[in-house]
């Protein structure tokens, strides 16, 4: 089994679109491959299609799990499969915490801070179940 591990310096890098294009270009050459995040968050403010996504399916999903199911290009993983931990993330309240406040700098280096939803899914032989916490 191969492992490719895609990493960068920080967020909106490009690390997905380069997982998804690795995928996809794998799978095409007939290699079983599937991508895994393990962990991902999404930017409610700034990505407002995920959550009326997360409203369709009925499951927290990120932008980075939708991109990398697409890549599959079939239903073969769920994308609770693919991202077993998901949270949609509020944006930092400009009152409560000031641009330059040290409370706005912790909030967005800390997203579990400004967590909204979160889900765990526990894949297992017998499928997969989940925890949904607001």
């Amino acid at each position: 089994m191969l492992v490719i591990l895609v990493v960068g310096l920080g967020e909106d890098s490009g690390k997905t679109v380069l997982a998804s294009t690795i995928t996809a270009s794998m799978r095409d050459s007939g290699f079983d491959a599937v991508p895994f995040k393990p962990v991902g968050g999404t930017e409610v403010w700034l990505r407002p299609w995920v959550l009326r996504e997360s409203l369709e399916r009925g499951l927290v999903v990120t932008g980075d799990s939708l991109v990398l199911a697409r890549a599959l290009d079939s239903e073969e993983l769920s994308v609770e499969e693919i991202n077993p931990v998901a949270a949609l993330l509020a944006p930092v309240d400009p009152v409560g915490s000031p641009p330059s406040s040290v409370a706005a700098e912790i909030a967005t280096l800390i997203p579990a801070y400004r967590t909204a939803l979160l889900r765990v899914s526990e894949c297992s032989a017998s499928g997969v179940s989940r925890v949904n916490v607001v």
